[in-house]
């Protein structure tokens, strides 16, 4: 016989849900799970092992891969009245890696809740013994939090009853539990959080640094994530709403893809999504290596050499480009000399002119091989940046978390128009436009493309239409040497145009 489920809803109360436990161990430890042998005796206990061995393999897992926090969702925005926050639907994983899903849009009424926690399981309807209204509220900031709670839900009649079916309440028994969520209004931080928040230093994804193993994270002590911090009035009326300042999120690939390239080009890619590609590659596989940002990604270099950072480290610098025999170093930095070599280690770029100059090599020195002009800066240091972001020798950082607008100039502006632009501009990227065209990476002042556009400024290129542009920057070279001239301009020009799409934002 089945046995039917309940008609009449149960009430919502304060016992209908469970809070969540901590983590399954201080310590690592083996699970445990049913092993089934024929005849055996099975009782609730065997039938729940295994729920509870694969649950808590999950949290487990969460902690130590994803960590905990925001995944994605979970907005908070002020409400129809004063009192009124919502929580927007979303994702979030709690400190002791339970799944913390809020299904739909959440209002918040302080003014009737006060310091009671929400509980998901009750609906849109606030429980009225555990609901807390408030008049009066405290004037500062509070914090809106939530975590993992279970529901007791499905309620049926017990067989095990000694007065039989339904002759009372304990004659039910709920027949599921529904994962769900309590968002509560805290006066104080939890303890893993802090103000200012800290993040830890993106060399904590690499294991062992400096001869130390990495070590597994603790089971925090709190089960509270926050989403916001509200400032309150007196009245309880909500004065703002800070989604920022205390919101951790965990680093989620969900919405990342990685698409096939094979050239890196101002015109063909955005150089910030380039450079953030680079450095994670670099913080996945431990990579020391510098990239060549003008080469092609497939394609080997013709030599390295390794190099030193300002903290001991090694780098290894790839050459991709070709020497002849009996050039001089002069000779090498003028065709070459503004190609931007980046750190993903450091998040620096530095121009293949900087580490020669930094090397103090004499640009007569002669070599006959790529291998011998690149020879010559092994073992050197890479130059050190000032407080100030560049050095007599380097051209300054390149950041890919940085700011966007910055981050872009740093790979389309050499070192020398960085510094014209903070001499004589204050740094104000809109006024970029006004350096002279010879600035733009790519370009030397001694080139045939460089005497062409040496009296015009960035806004002169961009002002102009790109095959009148062309034309004019490659009349009189000879035909032999007319296509390589032609994609010369016509990448000078799109970087022009980069360099006035960030100057506008």
């Amino acid at each position: 016989m089945t046995t039917p489920l309940m008609t009449k809803s149960t009430p919502c109360g304060c016992s209908g849900s469970a809070a969540p436990t901590p983590c399954d161990s201080p310590e690592l430890r083996g699970l445990e799970r049913t092993r089934f042998f024929a005849r055996q005796l099975v009782m609730p206990d065997d039938l729940t092992q295994d729920q509870i061995y694969f649950r808590e393999k999950m949290r487990r897992h969460n902690r130590m891969l994803h960590g905990w926090g925001v995944v994605c969702g979970s907005c908070v925005t002020a409400g129809r009245t004063a009192c009124e926050v919502i929580v927007d639907a979303g994702y979030i994983l709690g400190p002791y890696g339970d799944e913390i899903v809020i299904e739909s849009p959440v209002t918040i009424d302080i003014c009737k809740q006060g310091l009671a926690e929400r509980d998901g399981c009750c609906g849109e309807e606030l429980d009225p013994w555990c609901a807390e209204p408030q008049r009066q509220c405290a004037e500062g900031i509070l914090y809106l939090a939530v975590r993992y709670q279970e529901c007791q839900s499905r309620p049926v009649r017990s067989m095990s009853a000694a007065c039989g079916c339904g002759c009372d309440d304990s004659a039910c028994e709920y027949s599921r539990i529904r994962d769900s969520y309590a968002i509560k209004l805290l006066r104080e931080l939890p303890p893993s959080y802090s103000t200012p928040m800290a993040p830890p230093p993106s060399d904590a994804l690499v294991p062992c640094r400096d001869g130390r193993a990495r070590v597994c994270p603790p089971c925090p002590t709190d089960p509270w994530v926050i989403l916001a911090d509200l400032r309150v009035g007196r009245d309880c009326s909500v004065r703002s709403v800070d989604c920022l300042a205390h919101r951790r999120y965990v680093i989620s690939y969900g919405s990342y893809y990685r698409i096939c390239t094979s050239v890196f080009s101002p015109s063909g890619q955005d150089p910030r999504a380039t450079l953030n590609e680079y450095r994670m590659q670099s913080l996945a596989t431990g990579s020391a290596a510098m990239v060549d940002l003008a080469a092609s990604t497939s394609a080997s270099p013709r030599a390295t050499v390794q190099l030193t950072r300002a903290d001991g480290s090694a780098a290894t610098l790839p050459a991709n480009f070709t020497v002849d025999a009996g050039s001089t170093i002069g000779a090498v930095l003028d065709a070459y000399g503004e190609r931007q070599l980046y750190d993903p280690v450091t998040d620096r770029s530095y121009s293949l002119r900087s580490l020669y100059s930094a090397a103090k090599i004499p640009p007569g020195t002669r070599v006959d091989s790529t291998a011998a002009a690149i020879g010559l800066l092994e073992g050197r240091t890479i130059p050190i940046m000032t407080p100030s972001g560049g050095s007599a020798s380097a051209p300054p950082p390149t950041s890919a978390s940085g700011a966007a607008d910055t981050g872009v100039l740093h790979n389309l502006i050499d070192n020398g128009g960085m510094e014209l632009l903070a001499s004589e501009h204050g740094g104000d990227v809109t006024r970029a436009v006004a350096l002279p065209a010879t600035t733009l990476v790519g370009v030397s002042g001694t080139s045939v493309l460089g005497k062409a556009v040496k009296e015009m400024t960035i806004s002169d290129i961009a002002d102009s239409e790109r095959d009148a542009f062309v034309s004019r920057v490659t009349r009189g070279i000879a035909k032999r040497q007319q296509p390589r001239a032609t994609k010369q301009a016509e990448e000078l020009w799109n970087t022009a145009m980069q360099v006035a799409k960030a100057a506008k934002r």
